[in-house]
């Protein structure tokens, strides 16, 4: 239930008397700290029972914490004036877990400077800690699904928060009046809240200083413009009744495909709301009556009109309720995913001149992962972890959604993979994907109309576990070793069944195999030690734009130091105290940091899309480390590829027409054409001689290829 920011108001009022009205009926713990006359006193007026903690340590143990337990759990309730400062929710009492909180449970409490919450709550429960003005800390726990309305309202000392990634909902007002609140961490996975949440904080006050905006489910918008229209941009997914409020030059809104859901729009200046996803679920206006508090503002509350495609929720909402409703005509049929595919070459996409894609995305044959569990490598959100082993499908290109335990194997089990693995290798296991060896895909393009300037090498890598099990992975392209991706699998611990994406920029001594049109990328495990790996996926992107790079990450060394990106040769420098600073494709990503005189260090963790919790601290021990990769091996020599005659970067009959016509003298041939076939030179055998015998061998290796 949604409440009018008068009522609220309203509450706020009464929360000093509410949240002194304790129930009679709850236990009372009590710790050691607490002497016993305070407790006899407490529990003579209250007519309360009481259970000591015991002899737990006085910083871990809680002071008059009340209770209510009903179906196996427990609900807080209420405090008393002797609450400590520091107050650590428990996870659990009497066995039972602790789920959630009573409203105002927590308010008002003028010691609590410092509150964590523990991994069995998944919402803060409405007004919890209303008026706590000392609070200074508070940490959430990952399972934490909804900020509750006005959670943390007029916690006047509260600076920073940092919200859960998995979060999906910030209630109206969870900050409001938080006057200290200036740093706020929200995660990708917030997908519903707007800007009262932030009311009179310096935080929503610094991003307005900016642009006068209002946020819509956390994307900014501009509210002031000048037309009194507002585009709503892309990826926002729920208007809620309050995403509006109070934005009186806004005349024409129009809503993104993303919007998924309308919970109302409050804006007395309205005249067009354009609705442009034909199925948005908009909620039905007929009031309902809930503790006295009729709910009917929680609809779209204005006289306009809306705009949608035939046939649209849009249209069938404004019948039903007497908008005026004007077509776009036939909505648009929805694109076709090609996740599904199981090879997909895409030319002058967003993210890439040319993109070429290996293997279905589908969490390794788990046909129900991204329809029902919303699996999506991506994002580099926490992944769905998929069943093990799965079944085969003779479909999928080679290398991909199979298990592998690599060329070296010693027939022992390690981890899970190579356990069902055994199973395989004794004929018991017929049914399910394995592969023998290394694994190992090829990807075939057409490149030769390209200009190569970079390159990335995206694989979507599942229970890869080197940090683990000792395992030592290597990675060839083309037959070449490729230390720079194995680096990278090398220091991650990518436990399954679950699959993240890691990135690797690839030289430029690569680039003729690139353009050559044809990759092969081996990935072997040469220690034997029984890590079973797979991948969900392989995709190479050919000059990318620089937009895939939409992560970022910072962690903190030793002064000075060097720092680089596995996977790529970018190294910086850390600040005189220690700060670094990437910008990273989403997905696991790792760093290497050394220093002259001191062994080096790696970390890795997940980079989202919009921020990160990953903040890598290493500190280096004195010591003689190992010597890095010297990315000057694998830089383009700059010499002409042997034998293209013709500049297309690839080796075929027509380059051999060509020396052929060179050979014979043919003055046909234009003066470009000539220095441009002795530029790659026409002694294509190298015997020391140009002869029709070049021409033979040049037939000969475009044969083999």
């Amino acid at each position: 239930m949604k409440h009018t920011r008068k009522r609220i108001i309203s509450i706020f009022a009464a929360a000093a008397l509410i949240c002194c009205t304790l129930p009679q009926n709850a236990p009372l713990l009590l710790r050691p700290a607490v002497t016993a006359s305070a407790a006899e006193t407490y529990t003579t007026e209250n007519n309360i029972p009481f259970e000591s903690l015991g002899g737990a340590p006085a910083e871990s143990v809680y002071q008059c914490l009340k209770y209510m337990t009903e179906d196996g759990e427990v609900m807080i309730t209420g405090h008393t004036d002797d609450l400590p400062a520091v107050l650590e929710i428990p996870a659990e009492i009497e066995g039972m877990p602790v789920t959630g909180f009573a409203q105002f449970a927590l308010a008002q409490c003028g010691k609590l400077t410092e509150v964590t919450l523990p991994d069995t709550i998944t919402s803060t429960g409405m007004q919890t800690f209303w008026g706590d003005k000392n609070l200074e800390k508070v940490t959430l726990p990952s399972t934490l699904k909804v900020l509750s309305e006005a959670s943390f309202a007029q916690c006047t000392a509260l600076k920073s928060v940092t919200i859960p990634d998995g979060c999906e909902t910030i209630g109206n007002l969870v900050f409001a009046g938080c006057t200290s609140l200036s740093e706020v961490s929200i995660p990708e996975s917030v997908v519903n809240f707007n800007e009262p949440a932030f009311t009179d904080t310096p935080w929503l006050a610094a991003k307005q200083a900016e642009n006068p905006l209002v946020a819509v489910n956390g994307i900014l918008i501009d509210a002031t413009a000048a037309s009194g229209e507002v585009t709503v941009p892309d990826g926002v997914k729920v208007i809620n009744s309050y995403a509006f409020m109070g934005c009186n030059k806004i005349t024409k809104i129009t809503l993104p495909e993303s919007a998924a859901k309308i919970d109302g729009i409050s804006s007395a200046a309205l005249t067009d709301v354009t609705i442009l996803n034909p199925e948005c679920e908009i909620k039905d206006a007929e009031a309902t009556i809930t503790n006295g508090y009729d709910s009917e503002a929680d609809k779209m509350n204005y006289k306009g009109t809306i705009h949608g495609y035939d046939g649209s929720t849009a249209q069938a909402y404004a019948e039903k309720y007497g908008y005026t409703f004007e077509s776009l005509g036939a909505a648009p049929e929805a694109p076709v995913s090609d996740w599904a595919e199981k090879s997909v070459i895409s030319k002058d996409s967003k993210e890439a001149e040319l993109v070429v894609r290996v293997g279905d995305i589908d969490a390794c044959n788990d046909e129900n992962a991204v329809s029902d569990h919303g699996y999506d490598p991506f994002t580099a959100k926490s992944q769905y972890a998929h069943g093990y082993p799965w079944l085969k499908d003779e479909t999928d290109p080679a290398g991909t959604d199979r298990i592998f335990v690599g060329s070296k194997w010693n027939g022992d089990s390690t981890d899970g993979y190579a356990s069902n693995y055994v199973n395989y290798k004794n004929g018991s296991d017929k049914e399910n994907a394995y592969g023998d060896g290394a694994l190992s895909f090829t990807m075939e393009y057409n490149a030769s109309e390209i200009d190569i300037e970079n390159v990335i090498l995206q694989l979507c890598i599942d229970d890869f576990q080197a940090n683990s099990w000792d395992s030592i992975f290597t990675v060839t392209l083309n037959g070449k070793d490729a230390p720079f991706i194995a680096e990278l699998l090398n220091h991650t611990d990518q436990t399954g069944p679950t699959a993240y994406i890691v990135s690797a920029m690839i030289p430029s001594g690569f680039f003729a195999d690139i353009a050559s049109g044809k990759l092969t990328v081996v990935i072997d495990e040469t220690t034997g030690v029984g890590d079973g790996y797979a991948i969900d996926f392989a995709r190479l992107l050919i000059n990318y734009d620089e937009q895939i790079f939409t992560g970022t990450f910072s962690g903190k060394t030793d002064p000075g130091a060097a720092v680089r990106l596995l996977g790529t040769s970018t190294t910086v420098t850390a600040s005189p105290d220690g700060a670094f600073t990437f910008s990273a494709v989403p997905g696991i990503n790792a760093v290497r940091v050394s220093k002259n005189g001191f062994v080096e260090k790696y970390d890795s963790g997940i980079v989202l899309s919009s921020g990160t919790e990953w903040k890598p601290e290493l500190s280096l021990e004195e010591g003689e480390g190992s010597p890095d990769i010297d990315f000057s091996k694998f830089a383009e020599t700059g010499l002409p590829l042997k034998g293209d005659y013709n500049g297309d970067k690839e080796i075929t009959a027509a380059d051999a027409v060509l020396l052929a016509r060179f050979i014979a003298e043919d003055t046909a041939l234009t003066d470009a054409q000539i220095e441009e076939i002795i530029r790659h030179e026409p002694d294509y055998d190298g015997d020391g001689l140009v002869t029709m015998q070049d021409v033979t061998a040049l037939l000969r290796s475009t044969e083999k290829t």
